[in-house]
């Protein structure tokens, strides 16, 4: 919620990479003739959502798991949906345990857990859903239409000419 809210819309990213780099997530360059030496994240864009997604991204280090409460919640996504969500936690939590290994600090597991969790939210979000999960899902909560009656077109005509005076 709080990426939907602070970024304003996914749309205007065209990749995942470009979003990573907005949140500041891509590590910085120092790059002089043929020598390139990668350092510490940007930190551009948004620090809200990008300690959000680090505190996120320490969940990764326990194994993947689905209980109830997570059951409850992906009742009505559509399986695409929650394929992609599978496939993060699986991805996210080896790649948590081959870092771990080569003992590498938490942190910055951390930063990178959540530099590819930024990878998933963007594929979920950027994907096209299909015909059939537009209308099972646009027909389960909307009211049918009011028909126009002869009353109601008459008082908004009324309201109308008295703002207009």
């Amino acid at each position: 919620m709080v990426l939907v809210t602070e970024l304003h819309g996914f749309e205007r990213f065209e990749s995942a990479p470009q979003l990573m780099a907005y949140l500041g997530l891509t590590p910085s360059e120092y790059s002089s003739g043929g020598s390139r030496k990668q350092g510490s994240i940007t930190k551009a864009g948004n620090s809200h959502v990008r300690r959000i997604l680090v505190e996120a991204a320490w969940n990764y280090r326990h194994p993947p798991r689905v209980g109830a409460g997570l059951t409850k919640r992906r009742v009505g996504q559509s399986p695409a949906t929650i394929e992609t969500a599978d496939k993060a936690m699986r991805r996210l939590h080896k790649r948590w345990t081959s870092m771990s290994w080569r003992k590498m600090p938490g942190q910055k597991i951390a930063v990178a857990g959540a530099r590819e969790l930024v990878g998933f939210v963007w594929a979920a979000l950027s994907r096209t859903p299909t015909p059939s999960e537009l209308s099972s899902s646009q027909t389960k909560n909307r009211k049918p239409a009011k028909k126009a009656t002869k009353k109601r077109e008459s008082q908004t005509k009324r309201r109308k000419s008295a703002v207009a005076a």
